[in-house]
């Protein structure tokens, strides 16, 4: 038989399934190997069935519970999706509401110095032709 199984010290789950791995299939071959030395078969046939462990009606509810649970994490998943697509168009608004309002900012700017520089340049005519009328002839 095979060398006996030792637990691993810290709890490490990952080493102790490989011990039982390890251990399962060293059993298994050391019994194929008997098995083949008496002349027994090792296979089964073709037309063998087996029954299993679990009835069909089990089978189902667990396949059932898969399917749902695969729901949920869709409708999950979709719903993150449609939040963050939220997120993004409300950012993206605010950045078109921001660029408009710089915008008009500009525009109203424009038009304010646009108003200055008129007001100055007709100051700046009334002032010649009032300078012209008191040039003495």
């Amino acid at each position: 038989a095979a060398e006996p199984l030792r637990a691993p010290e810290g709890g490490d789950d990952l080493r102790r399934e490989v011990g039982f791995y390890d251990l399962a299939l060293g059993l298994v071959r050391e019994g194929r190997t008997k098995l083949a030395a008496l002349g027994e078969p090792v296979k089964r046939p073709a037309d063998f069935f087996c029954e299993m462990i679990k009835s069909d009606a089990h089978m189902a509810k667990v396949k059932e519970a898969l399917v749902v649970q695969q729901k949920k994490m869709a409708a999950v998943d979709k719903r993150k999706a449609k939040q963050h697509q939220k997120k993004y168009a409300k950012a993206v608004q605010a950045e078109k509401v921001a660029a408009k309002a710089a915008k008009k900012k500009d525009e109203i700017r424009k038009i304010d110095d646009w108003r200055k520089e008129s007001k100055q340049r007709r100051g700046d005519a009334l002032r010649k032709d009032g300078d012209d009328d008191d040039a003495p002839p």
